[in-house]
């Protein structure tokens, strides 16, 4: 069994007997969120490898769940590259538009 606490963002599990949930590791989910909009003119062109993209920073220090909307409101499929230091993240497209991206 698992429990998830809603006020202390922690997930409690696995229950280590049927009568207590003492004992059990708890997890402290990350809260944090970020709404990152960005202009046609931000993304960048890679010629090399014919693609674009633009960086997002968050400095989240961990790889956050994305979610990439465009301009009309559209969720949309992108390539996402998680960097090395957690902080930051390349989105890459096919074709360049405005958008914002969700992070969690």
């Amino acid at each position: 069994d698992f429990y998830y606490d809603k006020n202390t963002t922690r997930l409690y599990g696995p229950k280590l007997s049927d009568i207590t949930w003492a004992g059990a590791t708890s997890y402290l989910l990350s809260t944090s969120t970020a709404t990152v909009p960005w202009e046609l003119a931000q993304v960048q062109y890679d010629s090399v490898n014919k693609i674009y993209w633009i960086q997002i920073i968050h400095n989240f220090g961990y790889n956050p769940n994305v979610t990439v909307k465009d301009s009309a409101g559209d969720i949309l499929e992108t390539g996402i590259d998680y960097n090395s230091d957690k902080n930051s993240l390349i989105l890459t497209m096919a074709q360049p538009f405005a958008g914002t991206a969700i992070l969690s």
